[in-house]
């Protein structure tokens, strides 16, 4: 069996891997109907096919790695014979009317029980964060179609949470058990039904960036002890070109965060 520090690289590129996955499936929508279009295994990406390839091995390798020799036998033997067959990688099932790569989400079913990759698993669909932090990404279009110009951090989290909405029941008065010895911590968003809580910081364009991912670093202390909340995922939103992107999760990587929080940084 390898050592923690190399099965936690291997669990960082399963990550990599389905995050690619996620980024680059993107099938074609009908905004006059409001529907996904039937999406053929012709017009799947060869790099998506790729990546689900590449993902089959790193899940092997983990099961392998982890000396769950029965585990992985039985891996392998579902999805071995089929992982080198365009047809069947790029097989495409629709949940609610929003398409999903229908073998990349029973691979993904394997990783269920295990705690540091958990999260990756969605029973049918893209992974539980992936859409919400797509809708995210797309802050600055929100604000634009609801005319807002935001001066303060609520401005941009209630309109966020006025589109979130429509997807996910988000309770009218957030309530947490993120609760310190003098104080609750409530964060700005609460998506119950995903367990997960969404921290919007709205930098200033004078002060230092990382000021604010060391506001993210104590918050990250306090939002403990609410069991029904094990995702978080922070919302950096910067002025104009204050940083690049790049640098941003750089300075996010040296704080070494728990798997479970995840950065976001919106260009406003």
């Amino acid at each position: 069996m390898l050592e923690q520090k190399e099965l936690h690289f291997i669990e960082q590129q399963i990550e990599g891997a389905s995050k690619k996955i996620s980024d680059n499936f993107d099938p074609p929508y009908d905004n006059k109907h409001g529907s996904f279009q039937m999406y053929s295994a012709q017009e799947t990406d060869e790099l998506i096919i790729y990546y689900i390839q590449q993902y089959f091995h790193l899940l092997s390798a983990y099961f392998e790695a982890k000396g769950l020799t029965e585990y992985r036998n039985r891996f392998v033997q579902k999805f071995g014979l089929n992982i080198q067959k365009t047809s069947k990688v790029s097989e495409v099932g629709y949940h609610d009317g929003e398409p999903y790569l229908i073998m990349l989400v029973e691979m993904t079913a394997y990783l269920a029980p295990f705690k540091a990759l958990a999260h990756n698993y969605s029973p049918k669909g893209k992974s539980r964060l992936s859409k919400v932090i797509e809708i995210i990404d797309e802050t600055p279009m929100i604000l634009r179609k609801l005319g807002i110009t935001p001066n303060k951090e609520a401005d941009v989290y209630k309109a966020v949470g006025w589109v979130l909405d429509f997807y996910y029941t988000l309770p009218p008065i957030n309530k947490s058990q993120f609760t310190g010895k003098l104080k609750r911590y409530v964060p700005d968003i609460l998506l119950p039904e995903i367990e997960t809580a969404i921290e919007f910081k709205f930098a200033s364009a004078n002060k230092n960036l990382e000021d604010y991912i060391d506001e993210i670093v104590s918050d990250a202390v306090n939002y403990k002890g609410d069991s029904d909340y094990n995702q978080f995922i922070a919302v950096l939103c910067i002025q104009n070109n204050q940083a690049t992107k790049a640098k941003i999760q750089s300075a996010w990587d040296n704080k070494n965060f728990n798997k479970n929080w995840h950065n976001v940084t919106i260009s406003l």
